[in-house]
C-alpha cells in the first residue's frame, strides 16, 4: 500500500503557472500608440509656453544668471546658488540647484 506522502495533490493551475507569461495579450499597434500619446500629453503643456514672455523671478534666474548666459564658468553652477549669486555670500537664498540650473544652459 502507498503511503499517503507519496501521492501527487492536484490544485488548480493558474495563468502564472502554465509558464505562458503575461496572460494579457499585448499587440504591437498598442504600445506604440500609448507611448505616442504619452509623448504628446508631455509635451504639449510645455510647447504652448515657449512663446511666453519670463516671469517673476525668472530674469534673474535665466537671463542675468551668469552660469546660464555662458559669462561664468559652467562649473560653478556648484558653487552658486539658483538665482546665480555665490553660495557663500550674505545675499545668498542658499537655494542650491545645479542639475535645474542646466536645464537653462
Amino acid at each position: 500500500m502507498p503511503s499517503r506522502s507519496s501521492k501527487k495533490r492536484s490544485r488548480p493551475h493558474s495563468p502564472a503557472d502554465s509558464g505562458a507569461g503575461n496572460p494579457i495579450k499585448q499587440e504591437p499597434g498598442n504600445s506604440l500608440a500609448s507611448l505616442a500619446a504619452l509623448v504628446v500629453l508631455a509635451t504639449v503643456p510645455f510647447a504652448l509656453s515657449i512663446g511666453g514672455e519670463l516671469v517673476f523671478d525668472d530674469r534673474k534666474t535665466v537671463v542675468e544668471n551668469g552660469v546660464v548666459r555662458g559669462t561664468k564658468p559652467l562649473i560653478e553652477v556648484f558653487s552658486t546658488d539658483y538665482w546665480g549669486d555665490p553660495l557663500a555670500s550674505m545675499t545668498s537664498h542658499k537655494s542650491y540647484r545645479p542639475l535645474t540650473t542646466l536645464t537653462f544652459w
